[in-house]
């Protein structure tokens, strides 16, 4: 398993390490979309900041997307924050932001923590027709 979760009050943190694959992105949503907890959510921050590589391609980001698609159902009021410095992960969380973030959870890429924990501590963006 190239992630760890830890859960915190309100969100929870997915610290991803050596050569990410869809396979552990699709395992770590799995895991929160599914547990307990997920509906009382507010953030998600997925930390990129010591991987070795990412073999995901962009059209695999759609099984994220459909699974954080249905989630969203459940829970529309998570932000996702995404730290890294990787050029490939950044096109990741763009295209998903495109396809997904502006009619779901809202999504930004980050290249520090605190920045990213800045951005999650702020209120959500008003969206149209709430």
């Amino acid at each position: 398993m190239a992630f760890g979760l830890k859960w915190e009050p309100s969100g929870v943190v997915i610290k991803f390490c050596g050569q990410v694959t869809i396979f552990d992105l699709v395992h770590a949503t799995e895991i929160i979309d599914s547990d307990e907890r997920f509906c009382d959510l507010q953030y998600i921050l997925a930390d990129y900041s010591d991987i070795e590589s990412s073999s995901i391609q962009p059209f695999e980001m759609e099984a994220v997307w459909a699974l954080d698609h249905v989630a969203g159902v459940t829970n529309d009021r998570i932000k996702k924050a995404v730290v890294t410095t990787s050029p490939e992960v950044v096109a990741l969380a763009r295209q998903y932001a495109a396809a997904y973030g502006s009619g779901g959870f809202e999504v930004k890429t980050f290249e520090k923590r605190h920045l990213a924990r800045a951005w999650l501590a702020s209120p959500p963006a008003l969206r149209v027709g709430t």
